[in-house]
């Protein structure tokens, strides 16, 4: 039983550790090449990806190696569901780190999700606002047309972004850019 209780201990440590390297990406470097400026997804989404993915193998592995006990089936059927959440979390962090991005030029932008599927190229002047959520970590396009593009906001190199947008549109994002420049050190800053 004690390598349950050590198995908790280290998601929860896992899990924390996660939150905070997320908090705490360093926006500052955005690809360029020919034109393009490119904002890849953090590496931190590599960084998590491995553990997260470690966790799911041993959690899968480890009722099948343990001794069998009073409750074994309610601990393979827990462990089992902690294993697939964890390697299908693994998953969709490797594709997010993989193929997930912002591109624009001078013209227009685009979006490409998690598997790798681009939107369609707008144009600067089709973009009416921008939203951003908090609590999920995602910034909202909402163009003209009614259409929505999505995107997280732990891409690297996103003050490029907002330069580009307060460059190219009427848009006044000067509350993001406040946010983001408050939050990016938030872990150096003295909370007293």
């Amino acid at each position: 039983m004690i390598i349950y209780q050590i198995l908790l201990y280290a998601t929860i440590a896992i899990v924390a550790l996660s939150l905070l390297a997320l908090t705490t990406v360093n926006n500052s470097k955005a690809m360029v090449a020919k034109g393009i400026v490119t904002l890849p997804a953090s590496k931190t989404f590599y960084y998590l990806a491995i553990p997260c993915f470690t966790l799911g193998i041993f959690c899968l592995l480890l009722p099948w190696v343990s001794p069998d006990s009073e409750d074994g089936q309610l601990m393979l059927l827990v462990m089992s569901i902690v294993g697939l959440i964890s390697v299908l979390g693994a998953i969709l962090l490797w594709l997010t780190y993989k193929n997930h991005c912002l591109s624009f030029d001078r013209h227009e932008f685009w979006i490409t999700n998690f598997r790798g599927v681009s939107s369609t190229r707008q144009p600067w002047k089709n973009l009416e606002e921008i939203r951003w959520n908090l609590i999920w970590g995602n910034i909202t396009l909402l163009l003209k047309d009614g259409t929505k593009l999505k995107f997280t906001q732990f891409l690297s190199g996103l003050p490029e972004f907002i330069n580009a947008v307060e460059k190219r549109t009427p848009l006044k994002v000067k509350k993001f850019r406040e946010y983001h420049e408050k939050t990016k050190d938030w872990h150096q800053q003295n909370p007293f």
